[in-house]
């Protein structure tokens, strides 16, 4: 199988794969308080504006979304740790990165080592990323519309914290 050529001789391609995945979708998971957070602050300001305040103060992007996207580069630590972790599994036993390092591509042995933690460090960084923006359209969006509002009525929105 395929797959298998990506993880070290002896290791199981299909649990470290699964192993990851799940990382990555608990990380997924946590990334949702940041909406719930943002939607939540901001449904609490469009219910101030209607005590006729005239300043409504919110809460900046970077407070908001606070420690939401940590997950991910949790995920890719833990994915640095794999990497070293399968380098030192040659090296127990009958060491067989000595037999590694002999086969004719000379490559194998690093791509054996390295392929699946860089595969979900890349893709725990992209998750992010979208993750990132993806919050920050959801932030801008809610927050003109926030302040569409608070004009209709004569109010100002004020940057607090």
């Amino acid at each position: 199988m395929k797959w298998d050529k990506l993880a070290p001789v002896g290791v199981s391609a299909r649990t470290e794969i699964s192993g990851i995945l799940a990382g990555l979708g608990l990380a997924a998971f946590w990334s949702l308080t940041g909406v719930a957070r943002i939607v939540e602050h901001m449904n609490g300001l469009t219910y101030n504006s209607s005590y006729g305040i005239t300043e409504i103060p919110f809460s900046p992007y970077r407070v908001l979304l606070g420690t939401a996207l940590d997950g991910f580069f949790l995920v890719a630590l833990v994915l640095v740790f794999l990497a070293i972790g399968h380098y030192l599994y040659h090296r127990r036993g009958a060491r067989t990165d000595y037999l590694m390092r002999r086969l004719p591509r000379p490559w194998e042995y690093h791509m054996r080592c390295l392929a699946l933690p860089a595969l979900g460090i890349v893709l725990a960084l992209g998750l992010a990323t979208l993750g990132y923006f993806g919050c920050r359209a959801l932030y801008r969006t809610l927050l003109e519309k926030v302040a569409q509002t608070a004009a209709s009525r004569g109010q100002q929105l004020v940057e607090g914290w």
